[in-house]
């Protein structure tokens, strides 16, 4: 499950959305969470010893391209104790067969390209503010062939557009973002133990005057997806908003797949 750079402050944008584009990115992008941290969120014995290096495999053996729901428990920050879910299903459009989309609690839906080379977010739509957040080129989630310690970095621009108005658009800004394959290591979890793959995302976002770094580690398993997950989200907004939020996530249920 992967939070988006923006969702935290969606409620925000939607009375922001007239703000102008930033001048220009960042130059670099710190993560703003330690590999200790992380492991600290996720709860001791969760995240295991290292495995031999390999390279990422086939994106679609990372996020199978098949319909299901996982469900997640909570285990660090406000919501501990709860648990979440995430529903894949494939997107109703044939003219892009590789496109899938995520349900997220929240009624986020997040559009996704899943190919073997890569997974690739486009769109991220947010039905409970009538709110579209599109990645113009795109915001990168692997690419096969990593090797650990390999790191890419990606700058898109962003628009924000109303859900039912999507030909206007009302703000504009940018997502810089780097994804490092971090190796592989033993992760154990509720709905069981895994050779897992762990890609670090670091992000800046900016749609003045909102800004927002964030930091999250994923542990993906070949076959099952994402089976533990730690982030770190800072968001504010000038001197009017402020949000600073922590999260571990580790895999209550998967579904079976062949």
């Amino acid at each position: 499950m992967h939070p988006s750079p923006i969702v935290s402050v969606i409620a925000l944008l939607t009375f922001l959305l007239a703000c102008p584009l930033p001048a220009s990115a960042a130059e670099t992008i710190t993560p703003i969470l330690s590999f200790k941290e992380a492991k600290a969120l996720l709860g001791r014995g969760v995240v295991g010893k290292p495995l031999p290096d390999a390279p990422l495999p086939d994106a679609t053996t990372l996020l199978p391209s098949k319909p299901g729901t996982w469900t997640y428990n909570v285990v660090s920050g406000k919501d501990t104790g709860k648990t979440r879910t995430q529903v894949l299903q494939r997107a109703t459009d044939p003219d892009h067969p590789d496109l899938w989309q995520r349900h997220d609690p929240g009624n986020r839906v997040f559009s996704m390209e899943v190919t073997k080379q890569s997974i690739t977010v486009s769109s991220l739509a947010v039905h409970a503010h009538n709110l579209l957040i599109e990645y113009l080129s795109g915001e990168p989630l692997m690419e096969k062939g990593m090797k650990p310690g390999e790191a890419i970095r990606h700058k898109t621009d962003i628009n924000a557009v109303k859900l039912n108005h999507p030909s206007h658009t009302r703000s504009t800004g940018f997502l810089d973002i780097v994804v490092t394959y971090m190796g592989k290591m033993k992760v154990v979890t509720p709905a069981g133990t895994f050779d897992a793959y762990l890609i670090r995302r670091d992000f800046n976002s900016d749609v003045s005057p909102v800004k927002q770094t964030d930091t999250i580690y994923a542990f993906y398993a070949e076959n099952v997806g994402i089976v533990a997950l730690a982030s770190h989200l800072d968001v504010h907004a000038a001197f009017v908003y402020h949000q600073d939020t922590r999260t571990g996530l580790v895999l209550a249920n998967a579904p079976k797949f062949d």
